[in-house]
């Protein structure tokens, strides 16, 4: 079960981080429009 948890851990992070990146985008396009 622990490795799950550890495969999983940096996946989570990743879709974060992916989802800050995505919203900052859409943010400064609709800023710039």
């Amino acid at each position: 079960m622990k490795t799950n948890i550890y495969f999983a851990f940096p996946f989570v992070l990743f879709l974060l981080t992916f989802n800050i990146i995505i919203i900052n985008l859409v943010n400064a396009l609709m800023a710039n429009s």
